[in-house]
């Protein structure tokens, strides 16, 4: 079955970052976690913005003075609320309702896959960005993952822990994403997490504002 991306979430999240069900992507966000928290900690900033948090987000809450958990899944947004303080935001990733210049450190963890057009999505990002602001992106990388669970490069597929095979679209932006942000920062840095060897490894970008 293909859902949409907001359908897709809203019916995985509850399951998405489960070590016995899906024990990769949970790898996937301790790496995140602990990158994350060494950049926040070098950059000490005041707004921080985790957008495409996802059900457990990998920014600390109290890592900086404001921290603000976005996604498009309202319920899991509002289940957050239950066990974690701070502003949670529903919104589309590509159409920020926040006004310029609104955060100092922006983390979009694995989210750039369901980008379709990067370019636009990182003009979007930098907008809110503060100058001297730093902007980080995690990914897979595409050239090792399992071609069957990635068919076409342009959806994955997801086995929930029920056994049914849903589908969602998932593109292969990265390349596109890591030249736009060169374009705006040319001392871009870049890491790379080995979660299961010549499987899934994930890349993360981090990128400095300058305007």
């Amino acid at each position: 079955m293909t859902l949409s991306i907001r359908d897709f979430y809203g019916k995985v999240w509850g399951e998405y970052a489960d070590p016995v069900h899906h024990p990769i992507t949970a790898r996937a966000l301790s790496a995140q976690e602990c990158a994350v928290d060494r950049r926040i900690r070098a950059a000490g900033p005041r707004r921080v913005l985790d957008l495409g948090c996802g059900p457990v987000p990998v920014v600390r809450v109290r890592s900086a003075p404001l921290v603000v958990a976005a996604d498009l899944v309202f319920d899991m947004l509002v289940h957050l609320k239950t066990s974690r303080r701070g502003p949670g935001v529903c919104l589309d990733a590509c159409m920020l309702p926040f006004r310029g210049r609104s955060f100092d450190f922006i983390w979009c963890g694995l989210l750039i896959d369901h980008i379709e057009a990067p370019e636009s999505w990182i003009e979007e990002l930098s907008r809110v960005l503060a100058p001297g602001g730093t902007l980080g992106m995690a990914c897979w990388d595409r050239t090792v993952l399992p071609a069957g669970r990635y068919p076409g490069n342009r959806r994955m597929r997801y086995t929930t822990a029920d056994g049914e095979e849903l589908s969602v679209p998932s593109f292969p932006t990265w390349a596109a994403a890591l030249r736009e942000l060169e374009q705006r920062d040319p001392g871009m840095e870049m890491e790379s997490f080995s979660i299961v060897p010549d499987e899934y490894v994930l890349q993360i970008a981090w990128a400095r504002s300058r305007s």
